[in-house]
């Protein structure tokens, strides 16, 4: 176990902006005091540890700079983890019991017991867990500060603990956090569907919700099926990539409402064409030009009457005439293609299908 409390101290106030004077004014000692307890000469007495702490917001483990033997909290967070994976909350809380009283104040053991007993309370109901849950988590947030996971911050922790209370039936007080906590949209989705469950609640602010966190899925499955595309082609595994392709595809068409142009179809027109050119590479002619060609139709439709609004898109409600729709992908539908087929070299031979499919509608244009 090892301490570097004249470290913290220094690296604390600098943290905080504090010359060594603020600090010493704010706990009521000379600033000899401050330079002699940053250079290690002496050390503060327990009362003013205790202000310190409160003053910078740490625990005092992390003032002290206690670092405890990484292998055993490790091994003792593993072992808790493990009886969760074979839904032993039996053990797993026995366990974290056990941890929390040899490490009361390391953030990864605090969480990951909140997190046994969020588990066992969701899963079974257990109120008891839920309450301990809760209890674990608020203790949790002081040690935030030892937290090196960047998955896991306040507002997630925050939005455990609104789960446990609305698990607990206080609805209200959960959905509240949920709010309050909503960084980046993160709780959209449980939101809608908490508060579509009460009909009492107001109807224009779960229809809120339920489209801002629906728009939140289809963007994030936009960008997660690029980088898999990516992710695939990169590593000359053709298959995959022409599944996640056809997959953004196909997700995007089941939103599009029945008629009309929709602005998704700009999207699907650049997935079809990357899939086309990825058959194209395995050798599926006939399926590659299948696929162009349903590419060129989409984009032409979308280019001759773009639409930049959410209009054509299934299970919109409320207020959603105006929103409107983004991205980088090219001016038009057409030109989103061609960059996509000219940015590749592999893709050259699509480059050339399409052209070639280009010339080809246009001559049936010139005969009509």
């Amino acid at each position: 176990m090892k301490i570097s409390l004249s470290r913290n101290i220094r690296s604390l106030r600098r943290e905080r902006r504090m010359t060594q004077e603020m600090l010493a004014e704010a706990l009521g000692v000379t600033v000899g005091a401050v330079h002699k307890w940053e250079t290690g000469a002496s050390l503060p007495e327990i009362r003013l540890l205790l202000e310190m702490a409160d003053l910078f917001g740490v625990s005092m483990d992390a003032l002290l700079g206690y670092e405890m033997r990484a292998n055993s909290v490790k091994s003792t967070i593993e072992g808790i983890r493990n009886h969760l994976r074979t839904k032993d909350f039996d053990a797993a809380l026995s366990e974290a019991e056990k941890a929390l009283i040899r490490y009361p104040n390391s953030f990864d053991v605090v969480h990951c017991c909140a997190d046994a007993y969020e588990r066992k309370g969701v899963e079974t109901g257990d109120v008891e867990a839920l309450n301990r849950a809760i209890e674990l988590m608020e203790r949790s947030i002081p040690l935030l500060s030892q937290n090196d996971d960047p998955q896991i911050s306040e507002v997630t922790i925050r939005s455990d603990i609104a789960i446990c209370h609305i698990m607990l039936r206080q609805t209200d007080k959960g959905i509240a956090i949920l709010k309050k906590y909503n960084a980046g949209g993160i709780n959209n989705s449980l939101l809608g569907l908490i508060c579509s469950q009460d009909e009492n609640y107001d109807r224009k602010e779960t229809e809120q919700f339920l489209v801002r966190g629906l728009a939140d899925v289809v963007t994030n499955a936009i960008r997660c099926m690029s980088g898999y595309v990516n992710y695939y082609s990169g590593r000359g595994n053709l298959a995959g990539a022409l599944e996640a392709a056809q997959w953004l595809a196909s997700l995007l068409e089941s939103l599009r409402a029945a008629d009309g142009v929709c602005y998704f179809d700009k999207i699907i027109s650049t997935a079809q064409a990357a899939a086309a050119a990825f058959s194209l590479q395995l050798g599926r002619q006939d399926e590659a030009r299948r696929l162009m060609n349903e590419a060129y139709s989409k984009a032409a439709a979308f280019d001759a009457a773009p639409v930049y609004n959410v209009r054509a898109m299934k299970f919109l409600i409320g207020d959603v005439e105006n929103t409107t729709a983004s991205d980088d992908l090219g001016e038009t539908a057409a030109s989103a293609i061609e960059k996509l087929l000219c940015s590749d070299e592999n893709f050259r031979a699509a480059l050339e299908l399409w052209k070639q499919i280009i010339n080809e509608h246009t001559e049936e244009s010139d005969n009509e």
